[in-house]
């Protein structure tokens, strides 16, 4: 019997904008790039891509959308299909991408190195980066006030193969060859109802659920609070 984590809860109930900070803060961070017809881009890990077809909607650009999770990339293509967006999402291992060397100018990370060993996935988004290119990361950090016992429940939960601080997240950038590593402060600001409606967290069903799924939910919800974030930006 398949024993569910995290990332099967994700799958199974469709989770849209699940990262952080969710798509208000996704369109914050794109707001802030140069971003034309001629920019490509690599949403990594794009989950049932709800962020793929906001960039699509957006951002005039040559985009690539992947997930390591058959079942995200079905809802993603359904997404594409559904909104009549000429897009089409693939599965790929973040830790061993199939792209070209310098395919991309801009690779963007919403929660999914954590799930990954980051000497793998942080050195193949550098590997895919053209030079002068950028890794936008919304990424799980380790708050240094957690205690020994809580950071391993955190891990052992989410299946994280590690949990790092945000000195160590830079660390390790550095270590896969990025030049340039700055760690941003999350915008204040203030939406109304309309744009929280439309930037919120979006579900699509797979039916049945299985009861395991709502056992990993309610356990997230415990746990969610003790875990932290932080927003990088690297530059190859």
């Amino acid at each position: 019997m398949t024993q569910f984590g995290y990332l099967d809860f994700l799958a199974q109930m469709g989770v849209g904008g699940a990262h952080p900070g969710g798509l208000s803060l996704t369109s914050y961070l794109l707001a802030q790039e140069t971003i034309t017809d001629q920019t490509a881009i690599l949403d990594i890990g794009c989950g049932t891509g709800q962020t793929a077809a906001y960039i699509y909607s957006n951002f005039p650009s040559q985009l690539s959308a992947c997930d390591a999770n058959e079942m995200m990339v079905k809802k993603a293509n359904q997404r594409f299909h559904h909104h009549r967006l000429p897009l089409k999402a693939t599965v790929e291992n973040a830790e061993l991408l199939s792209f070209p060397d310098e395919s991309f100018h801009l690779v963007l990370s919403e929660s999914v190195s954590t799930f990954t060993r980051t000497d793998y996935s942080l050195a193949e988004y550098h590997r895919v980066l053209k030079p002068g290119g950028v890794l936008l990361a919304i990424e799980t950090t380790k708050n240094p006030s957690l205690t020994d016992e809580t950071a391993e429940e955190l891990r052992a939960f989410y299946r994280f193969p590690r949990m790092l601080t945000e000195q160590e997240w830079i660390d390790a950038l550095q270590i896969a060859g990025f030049r340039k590593t700055s760690s941003l402060t999350p915008p204040s600001y203030e939406e109304d109802l309309e744009e929280q409606i439309e930037n919120g967290t979006d579900f699509s069903l797979t039916h049945p659920i299985p009861q395991a799924i709502y056992d990993i939910l309610a356990r997230h919800e415990e746990l969610a609070p003790h875990l932290s974030f932080s927003i990088f930006r690297a530059v190859k």
